[in-house]
């Protein structure tokens, strides 16, 4: 694959192994995530909504306001089913740009709506709190958060400094129209939240979890 921003046409790069030319593709999968040329993340979230979409079917079959499993059951296999594929590797899809993340919003809606049995013009908020669930910007705000605090635990870790002291800081400035790297968005947030002088002492993830989450921040940056 050739990732490039540039908007203007421009030849793909030429690879060959001895006399076989390696062929350049539009998208390819790596480890369940769909990469584009432009890092836009657009395939990869149709196909999520796709699957996302069958997921919802098996809570209709499940659930109704007569008969089948409780609301408590129902939104247990709702984090299994439908929000697990939302959180899986979130932190690097999660970078796209908000209007994009807003076609997976009709998918969780529809899910509370049927773990709450509420009515279809019931407010979104109100989905939310009945059922104890935040929404997807906060949900992905609250994975960020939270990787970025267990990563800056790990003092030792080798993205420790891409992430808390990156290089490019000045340039995101000026370009406030490009989307920031995963730590200029950390940083903005622990600012707003108060949590920049938070200091961990101890380590919050296991060696088996760090070597993961080491791996998935280095394939964003």
């Amino acid at each position: 694959m050739h990732f490039c921003c540039q908007q203007g046409i421009h030849p793909d790069p030429e690879f060959r192994i001895g006399e076989v030319v390696l062929p350049v593709v539009p998208e390819t999968k790596f480890l369940g995530l769909i990469f584009n040329r432009k890092l836009t993340f657009i395939p990869h979230i149709k196909q999520l909504r796709v699957k996302c979409t069958r997921a919802v079917n098996i809570l209709r079959v499940l659930f109704s306001t007569t008969w089948g499993a409780d609301q408590r059951s129902v939104l247990k296999i709702y984090r299994a089913l439908i929000q697990s594929k939302h959180d899986y590797e979130s932190l690097v899809y999660g970078s796209v740009r908000p209007l994009a993340l807003k076609m997976l919003d009709p998918i969780h809606h529809q899910g509370l709506w049927l773990c709450t049995g509420a009515f279809r013009t019931s407010p979104v908020k109100s989905l939310c709190i009945e059922s104890h669930e935040p929404s997807l910007h906060l949900h992905y705000l609250q994975l960020s958060l939270l990787s970025a605090l267990k990563l800056r635990s790990l003092l030792k870790c080798s993205t420790w400094g891409c992430v808390f002291f990156p290089q490019w800081a000045m340039l995101f400035q000026k370009r406030w129209y490009a989307i920031a790297p995963f730590g200029l968005r950390t940083k903005a947030q622990f600012d707003e939240l108060g949590l920049s002088s938070i200091t961990l002492l101890y380590p919050l993830v296991s060696p088996s979890h760090h070597d993961f989450l080491q791996s998935s921040i280095v394939t964003y940056l």
